[in-house]
């Protein structure tokens, strides 16, 4: 099962986030399609699917008790400015089983600079950071259980 990501306050949103934070006005009219931990699960469980739609995780809502449990923190989820800016994504993981007691637990990181501060820059470095985000989570909870 692969709950709704927790995340701070300021993470449940539909906006891009910037670090350091200013406004863009490029972005200012910029919306997720749901809130960035919706958008994260949603986007989680088809990457799943998509490695082993038998063994794919579902929502909660989808069935009752589970074995196992695979809890995502929301770390970071923003563009980076520096010299260069950069999608960065931070994601804590942990497989918990049925009784509660973490299995295991990982910390996943990514980012994918990009040349132009625009929108469809952002999205497609932020694809990049995921996919390949997703790949290592995927191989590290096939190792984990």
């Amino acid at each position: 099962v692969l709950p709704e990501p927790t995340a701070v306050a300021m993470l449940q949103t539909q906006r891009m986030l910037f670090s350091p934070v200013k406004d863009y006005p490029d972005f200012s009219e910029f919306m997720w399609a749901d809130s960035i931990p919706k958008l994260l699960q949603a986007r989680l469980i088809e990457s799943f699917e998509n490695y082993d739609i038998a063994h794919a995780p579902l929502r909660t809502t989808d069935i009752g008790p589970a074995d196992f449990q695979l809890l995502i923190d929301v770390r970071h989820f923003e563009i980076a400015i520096d010299s260069q800016p950069a999608a960065e994504i931070a994601l804590s993981a942990r497989i918990v089983d049925k009784n509660g007691k973490v299995i295991a637990s990982h910390l996943f990181e990514q980012s994918q600079k990009f040349d132009k501060l625009e929108p469809q820059a952002a999205v497609a470095a932020f694809d990049d950071a995921f996919g390949r985000m997703a790949k290592d989570m995927i191989a590290w909870t096939v190792q984990a259980l």
